[in-house]
C-alpha cells in the first residue's frame, strides 16, 4: 500500500481540480460549438420547443383575423432576432413601416404611445424609459423598406452594400402587401425581385410571411382559421410552418392562442398566449 503524505494529498487535490476544470472547459466549448449550429430561437420557449428554432432557408407563415395582433407578433419575433441573432429586414408599406419604431419603443418602455402628442403627457419616468428604449432600438440591426418606392438597379446596389451579412438574417414580409389587389401585382413583382437579391447577399436567411385572411367570420364570432382562408396557395405549399393567431376575448390583455397547423420541423399544437395591444406585447400564458 502506498503511503500518502501531505504533499501527495495536495498534489492529488490539484489534479482533481485540474480534471474538473478540464471537464468544465470541454462542456463549455461543446456548448459553444452546438450554439453555432443551433437555429436562432423564438422569444417564446414553448414555441421554440415545437419548431426547434428559425432554421436557415425556411419559410414561416403567420396569419389571423386580427391583423394588428399578427403584426405585433411578427414584431416580437423581429425584435428578439435582431437582439440575439442578426439582421432583420422588414419589407412593407409606408403606412405600416412608420409605426415600427413607436411600437418597438412602446414594447420596450411599457409606455402607451398612440401618437406624437402622447410623449408630452408622460411624466419624467416615462420619458426616461422611452428615451432608453429608443436608444436600444437604434442599435439593433433592423431595417425597414417601403416596397412602394420601387426597386431599381441603384436601390438594389445600395441594399447590397448596407445589409449584406453572413450572420443569420430574418426577412419579415408584411401582410399589407397582399391586401390591396389593385397594387398587389406591382408590389409582389418588386417583393420577389428584392427577395432574390437578399437571398444572395444574406445566404443564412429565413422568411416570415404575414398573410391576411381572405375572409372573416360574418357572425361576429371568431372561428378557427384554416388553409382555405388564405389566398396565397403557392406560399402555403412551400411553407415549412403555418401558424394562426386567434384572440379569444376583448379584455386587455386578451387571451389568445398561437395555433401551429403545419410543421415540417416538429409537432402541431396550440400555445396559450396573452396579447396586449396597448403595448404591442405578446407573452406566453401559463395554464396554472
Amino acid at each position: 500500500m502506498k503511503n500518502i503524505n501531505k504533499e501527495d494529498s495536495i498534489g492529488s487535490q490539484h489534479n482533481e481540480v485540474n480534471k474538473q476544470s478540464a471537464q468544465r472547459s470541454i462542456a463549455v466549448f461543446a456548448a459553444e460549438i452546438m450554439a453555432k449550429f443551433k437555429p436562432p430561437a423564438f422569444p417564446f420557449p414553448e414555441l421554440t420547443i415545437h419548431l426547434y428554432g428559425l432554421k436557415k432557408s425556411s419559410n414561416f407563415i403567420l396569419s389571423g383575423e386580427h391583423s394588428d395582433a399578427v403584426s405585433d407578433l411578427a414584431l416580437a419575433f423581429g425584435d428578439n432576432f435582431a437582439t440575439h441573432a442578426g439582421p432583420v429586414i422588414w419589407i412593407g408599406c409606408h403606412s405600416e413601416i412608420i409605426t415600427i419604431d413607436a411600437r418597438l419603443q412602446s414594447r420596450e418602455a411599457r409606455v402607451e404611445r398612440k401618437g406624437p402628442a402622447t410623449y408630452s403627457l408622460l411624466d419624467d419616468v416615462g420619458k426616461i424609459a422611452l428615451t432608453r428604449a429608443a436608444m436600444r432600438i437604434d442599435t439593433l440591426p433592423l431595417f425597414a423598406f417601403d416596397i412602394d418606392q420601387g426597386i431599381d438597379g441603384e436601390f438594389l446596389e445600395e441594399l447590397e452594400e448596407n445589409i449584406q451579412s453572413d450572420l443569420p438574417t430574418l426577412i419579415i414580409v408584411e401582410q399589407a402587401l397582399f391586401k390591396d389587389l389593385n397594387q398587389s401585382v406591382a408590389r409582389l413583382e418588386n417583393l420577389f425581385q428584392m427577395l432574390d437579391r437578399l437571398k444572395i447577399t444574406n445566404p443564412d436567411n429565413r422568411i416570415l410571411w404575414q398573410l391576411p385572411l381572405a375572409k372573416k367570420s360574418g357572425n361576429g364570432e371568431s372561428s378557427m382559421p384554416c388553409f382555405g382562408d388564405l389566398n396565397e396557395l403557392r406560399l402555403i405549399e412551400n411553407a415549412d410552418v403555418v401558424m394562426f393567431v386567434q384572440c379569444q376575448d376583448s379584455e386587455i390583455p386578451v387571451h389568445a392562442e398561437l395555433i401551429i397547423v403545419k410543421n415540417k420541423f416538429g409537432s402541431l399544437g396550440c400555445i396559450p398566449m396573452h396579447y396586449d395591444q396597448t403595448f404591442s406585447t405578446w407573452l406566453e400564458r401559463t395554464l396554472h
